[in-house]
């Protein structure tokens, strides 16, 4: 069963694939910390913008080249030698770990006096919300759905209570395909945090990564009771 939900996991369906299609995520694999985007396939061509050390950007893999056309903010785009791309999917656990988690040290210390901040610190915070912790959060749920790592989700909830008047619904796509991978898990992480904003996302993240898909997952209907009884509990009181 395990096997099965994991496939339902990583395949390029939802809120994820909406936003990313075909591509995939990359940070540049360059000595000089930086590395050019270029108009067209060569060094000869013009240089329209520079990826630097720690940016994330979407890349499109190809067989046919070895420049891949590349997307910064999904709107700059070019093309960049496939030796200058480390896809972040390809880094080894500890990796993943170290990049995941430090970006999300970073979010909560971002948006812990959010509203409290000026405009120049909240405009700092939302770019690095858009830039950095949204595009991990794909990385986010292959992780999870490999290490099932407490530590992590747990933080991951915090994030969640403490965004809780971000319009930004991935984080709920999220948390929904992590619960279908690691139920208890999950269940556990939100629990603790005890919030009726993660309890929100929970829910909705669910409905949505399960739409139309009913029948594909095996014990689909024990996972929407857990759902249902750690949304209702003491008429929405949770424990």
């Amino acid at each position: 069963m395990k096997t099965l939900l994991f496939i339902l996991i990583i395949s390029p369906i939802g809120a994820f694939a909406q936003l990313y299609g075909n591509n995939e995520i990359g940070i540049i694999n360059d000595p000089d910390g930086y590395t050019f985007i270029r108009e067209g396939h060569g060094t000869k061509t013009n240089v329209i913008d520079t990826l630097f050390e720690g940016e994330f950007f979407n890349f499109t893999p190809t067989d046919t080249s070895n420049w891949f056309k590349i997307y910064k903010m999904w709107n700059v785009y070019g093309f960049v030698h496939n030796s200058r791309i480390q896809n972040i999917k390809d880094l080894n656990n500890k990796e993943q770990l170290q990049l995941i988690d430090s970006i999300f040290d970073e979010e909560i210390r971002l948006h812990k006096n959010y509203w409290n901040n000026s405009t120049k610190e909240q405009k700092m915070a939302t770019k690095f919300h858009e830039e950095k912790f949204g595009p991990t959060l794909e990385l986010f749920v292959w992780y999870m759905c490999k290490n099932y790592d407490q530590n992590l989700i747990h933080k991951f909830c915090e994030i969640l209570n403490l965004e809780s008047g971000s319009a930004d619904e991935l984080p709920s796509w999220a948390l929904g395909y992590i619960f279908l991978c690691a139920p208890d898990l999950t269940i556990n992480s939100v629990k603790k945090i005890n919030s009726q904003i993660v309890y929100g996302h929970l829910e909705f993240g669910f409905s949505n990564v399960t739409y139309q898909k009913e029948n594909e997952i095996q014990n689909y209907s024990e996972l929407k009771m857990k759902i249902e009884k750690i949304t209702t509990t003491n008429n929405g009181e949770h424990p």
